[in-house]
């Protein structure tokens, strides 16, 4: 996998220890209201819910629509240094050390009494340029380092607080890392050997899989 050259190794290898569980250090909701003074309407300020939140299929009360990253982005865009705080990427659950170097597709981890397997990298947003006011930069930033993030689809709902535990409860494809797939998705584009082996990576959400299997499809074509 690409390492980026800015990239420090002691840190990489600080995101790449092996992980199966911590505390959950906050739990952040938002409403969907016009932000940046453009024409579009987000949820991306999300406030800590100090109680327990119910979560359901749909997401956590409340809501609409990896924190070792905070510190790293503070030093490479110092301007911006006082917007990156917990919650800045709208996340919902926020914890100190699961990120996208030891998380990988399929896990299934238990958060308070709620069950959730990980199935796909959050695809970076235009939106995180104006949310840190670093026009063109946060977006392919983010994805080019492997910060934005995975989804969380509710296998079983329940409560989630902060001080819960995360318990990895099953790692099916230890191999297929978050930041491994973002690295196909983005990257390593013509890899047909890892697209192939990818698209039968049936806990990969179908969005992510569908690209691969396109990509393979126009690569014969061609």
């Amino acid at each position: 996998m690409q390492i980026f050259q800015d990239e420090n190794l002691e840190a990489v290898e600080l995101l790449e220890r092996p992980w199966s569980g911590e505390k959950l250090l906050e739990v952040r909701t938002g409403k969907v209201r016009p932000v940046f003074g453009i024409n579009v309407q987000c949820a991306i300020f999300k406030n800590v819910r100090p109680g327990p939140v119910t979560v359901n299929k749909l997401g956590c009360e409340g809501d609409q629509d990896a924190t070792l990253h905070y510190h790293r982005w503070k030093e490479e865009i110092p301007q911006s240094a006082y917007l990156f705080v917990l919650g800045g990427f709208w996340e919902n659950l926020v914890a100190k050390y699961a990120n996208e170097r030891n998380i990988s597709i399929g896990d299934i981890v238990q958060i308070g009494t709620i069950i959730a397997p990980v199935t796909v990298p959050r695809q970076p947003r235009f939106k995180l340029n104006h949310r840190f006011q670093a026009k063109d930069i946060m977006s392919k930033r983010s994805q080019d380092l492997f910060r934005a993030g995975w989804l969380y689809p509710i296998l079983k709902e329940g409560m989630v607080q902060a001080g819960d535990d995360m318990t990895l409860l099953e790692r099916p494809n230890p191999e297929w890392t978050i930041a491994k797939v973002q690295h196909y998705l983005y990257h390593d584009m013509q890899n047909e050997k890892a697209m192939k082996q990818l698209v039968e990576v049936d806990e990969l959400g179908a969005e992510a899989r569908a690209i691969f299997a396109n990509r393979l499809k126009k690569q014969h074509e061609d």
